[in-house]
C-alpha cells in the first residue's frame, strides 16, 4: 500500500518519456519511409489484434489474482498458468489467421500498397506476438506493487527500440520497424524474469509447472475483464477499416498520428491507473468504506486532469503538426481534436472500469464498451459515404461519448458513487494514501 505514490511517479515518469520516444520512432520512419509506409504499418499491427477475440482475459485475470498472494510459489504458479494458455493460443490461432487476415487487406487497402501490406504481415504478427508475452509479464509485475520496476523496465525497451529503428528502418523499411518492435518485448521480457528472480525469490521452477487450479482462477478472472477488452480492439480495428475504406492509407497515417498523440492523455490515465489498480483491488476485499471514498478521490483527480490536458493537447497541435510534417497541416488539427476529446472522455471513465473490476462486477464495463462499438458500425459507413476519413472521425468521438456516458452511469448504481465528480474530493486523495499506508481504516 505504501508504493502507492511511488509506482504513480514512475508511472507519470514512463508516460512522459515513451511519449518521447514514440515520437522520436514516428519522426524517424516518416523521414525514412514515408506517411503512407506509416498508415499501412498501423493497419497491419490493427489487423493483426483479431487475435484478441480468442484471449480469455489471461493478463488480466493473473495481475488481479497476483495483487491479493504473497507466497513465491504461488506466484510463480499463477504466471505459469497464464503462459500456459497464452503461449499455445496465440501461436495456434496467429498461424490459423495469417492467410485469412492477408486475403482480407486487398478489401481495404488500395492496390498499389497491398503488395507491400501483405509482405510485412508476418512481421506485424511477430511485433504482436512478442508483446502479448510480454505483457502478460508487465501486468504481473504490476500486479505485485512493483509497478515502479514495470515503469523502468519499460523505458529501457523502448529505448532500444527507437535506437534499432533509427538503424534498420532506413535498410530494411518495414521489416526493420517490426524487428525493433520485437526485440523491444523479448529484451522487457529478460528484464522482467531478472526481476522476478532476484527481487521476488522466484523459482523458475515454478513457471514451467501447469497447476489446473491456478489455470482455472486465472481464467475466472478475465474472462469478464477481457470483454471489454475484445470489444475495445474491434472498435480500434473498425476505425482504420473505416478510415482506410473511406478516406485512404494516407488518411489512416493522418489519423494514427493525431490519435497517437492526442492518445497520450488516456495512456497517462491507463499508466497511473495500473498504480492504483492493485490498491483498488485490495481495497474492495478488505473495507468498502474507504473503497468508495478512494475511488470519488482517484476520479475527480481524472477529471480535473483531463480538463487540463484537453487544453495544453489543443494548444500544442500545430507544433506537433509542424515537427512532424513540417508544416500546420489542417487535416492533422481536426483529427486531433476529435482523438483529444475522446481520450479525455475515456480518462474520465477509467477510474470507473477500474472500480468496477476491484469489485468483480463488468457488466457495466461491457455495456459501455458494447455501445461504443453498435455506435461505430451504425453510424462509421454513413459519415464515411458523405465527408470521407472526417466524417469517419467524428463519429468515432460520438461513439466514444455513449460509451463513456454509459459505463459510467451503470458502472454508479453497482458501486453505488456519484456520477458526477466532486472536484473537491480530489484534494483529500493525499489524505486517503496516507490512510491506506498507514493501516488507519
Amino acid at each position: 500500500m505504501k508504493k502507492i505514490g511511488h509506482n504513480a511517479g514512475w508511472s507519470f515518469l514512463e508516460f512522459v518519456i515513451l511519449g518521447i520516444l514514440q515520437f522520436a520512432t514516428f519522426r524517424i520512419v516518416i523521414q525514412t519511409l514515408g506517411i503512407k509506409e506509416l498508415g499501412i504499418w498501423a493497419l497491419l499491427i490493427s489487423a493483426t489484434q483479431f487475435a484478441k477475440v480468442f484471449d480469455p482475459g489471461i493478463a488480466a485475470g493473473g495481475a488481479r489474482a497476483l495483487a491479493t498472494s504473497d507466497d513465491p510459489n504461488v506466484i510463480g504458479e499463477l504466471i505459469s498458468a497464464s503462459l500456459w494458455i497464452t503461449v499455445p493460443l496465440y501461436l495456434i490461432v496467429l498461424a490459423l489467421g495469417y492467410f485469412p487476415v492477408r486475403y482480407l487487406l486487398s478489401f481495404s487497402v488500395e492496390a498499389s500498397a497491398l503488395s507491400m501490406a501483405q509482405a510485412f504481415l508476418v512481421y506485424s504478427m511477430g511485433a504482436y506476438f512478442t508483446q502479448v508475452i510480454a505483457g502478460i509479464f508487465a501486468t504481473s509485475v504490476n500486479g505485485l506493487h512493483f509497478g515502479y520496476r514495470k515503469s523502468q523496465i519499460n523505458i529501457m525497451g523502448a529505448l532500444v527500440q527507437v535506437g534499432l529503428t533509427w538503424v534498420l528502418a532506413p535498410r530494411l523499411g518495414l521489416a526493420g520497424l517490426g524487428l525493433a518492435q520485437i526485440a523491444n518485448n523479448v529484451v522487457t521480457v529478460g528484464l522482467f524474469l531478472a526481476l522476478l528472480r532476484y527481487a521476488l525469490r522466484l523459482n523458475f521452477r515454478n513457471l514451467v509447472s501447469f497447476r489446473r487450479e491456478r489455470a482455472r482462477k486465472v481464467l475466472h478472472l478475465g474472462l469478464g475483464i477481457q470483454g471489454t477488452s475484445l470489444i475495445w480492439t474491434a472498435f480500434e480495428i473498425s476505425v482504420r477499416l473505416l478510415m482506410s475504406h473511406f478516406g485512404g492509407v494516407a488518411q489512416v497515417g493522418f489519423y494514427e498520428m493525431a490519435y497517437r498523440f492526442a492518445s497520450q492523455i488516456r495512456l497517462l490515465a491507463v499508466y497511473i491507473g495500473q498504480s492504483v489498480s492493485p490498491t483498488l483491488a485490495n481495497l474492495a476485499a478488505r473495507n468498502l468504506s474507504l473503497f468508495r471514498t478512494f475511488y470519488q478521490n482517484v476520479y475527480s483527480v481524472f477529471a480535473l486532469c483531463a480538463a487540463a490536458a484537453f487544453l495544453i493537447g489543443t494548444a500544442a497541435s500545430p507544433l506537433i503538426s509542424f515537427l512532424m510534417l513540417g508544416n500546420v497541416n489542417h487535416l492533422f488539427l481536426y483529427f486531433s481534436f476529435v482523438a483529444l476529446m475522446g481520450s479525455v472522455l475515456h480518462m474520465c471513465m477509467i477510474p470507473s472500469e477500474l472500480a468496477a473490476i476491484a469489485f468483480g462486477v463488468v457488466r457495466g464495463n461491457l455495456a459501455g464498451m458494447a455501445a461504443t462499438l453498435f455506435a461505430l458500425v451504425l453510424l462509421g459507413p454513413l459519415a464515411g459515404h458523405i465527408a470521407g476519413g472526417p466524417g469517419v472521425a467524428a463519429t468515432v468521438l460520438v461513439s466514444i461519448c455513449i460509451g463513456v456516458t454509459t459505463t459510467i452511469f451503470a458502472n454508479s448504481r453497482i458501486l453505488l458513487c456519484g456520477v458526477i465528480p466532486r472536484f473537491s474530493h480530489a484534494f483529500d486523495l493525499a489524505k486517503t494514501v496516507k490512510n491506506i499506508g498507514d493501516g488507519t481504516f
